[in-house]
């Protein structure tokens, strides 16, 4: 697994060498807030430190979240990685949509394409979605994620849904 091609958008893994491509769109306050817990500042530094975990994440397992493109230009990133939610181990989807291409079926298509994988990686894959994030919460539900629990990270609450194979 390595590049993915949708009808509009092009993935390719995330390296160490992208911390450009995720300080720009996480340097985006509107994209932002519903990726980081509140109170967490960015920085360069942290966007450099995140390219080089995912790019860690893609060497040791062959898989991870990619950058999302559309005729050249960055639409997002998302994809599945390991990490703790809720104190539990578990493969978690990751998705942040640039905003000026939010509204537009982006991160439908792009998750598509990322949950026709899932099952090569998971038969569970779970997200954690901040309070508020109807857009998010809404796709992930229309993709057959289901809620499971409640959680609060750095303060802030979150639904955690889930996604069975079937």
């Amino acid at each position: 697994m390595t590049a993915l091609v949708t009808h509009r958008l092009y993935g390719r893994p995330c390296t160490a060498g992208d911390s450009g491509h995720i300080a720009a769109l996480l340097g985006d306050h509107a994209v932002r807030r519903w990726v980081l817990p509140a109170g967490r500042e960015w920085s360069a530094a942290r966007a450099g430190a995140l390219a080089r975990a995912l790019d860690a994440h893609w060497q040791a397992h062959g898989w991870g979240p990619r950058l999302w493109f559309a005729d050249g230009a960055l639409v997002g990133l998302a994809g599945l990685r390991f990490a703790v939610i809720g104190g539990e181990g578990a493969v978690e989807v990751t998705l942040a949509v640039a905003a000026d291409r939010q509204g537009l079926g982006f991160g439908r298509e792009l998750m598509g394409a990322v949950m026709a994988e899932a099952p090569q990686i998971s038969s569970r894959v779970r997200a954690a979605v901040l309070e508020g994030n109807r857009r998010s919460a809404a796709l992930l539900a229309s993709l057959g994620f289901r809620p499971v629990g409640r959680l609060c990270e750095a303060g802030q609450p979150c639904a955690v849904l889930e996604w069975v194979a079937r």
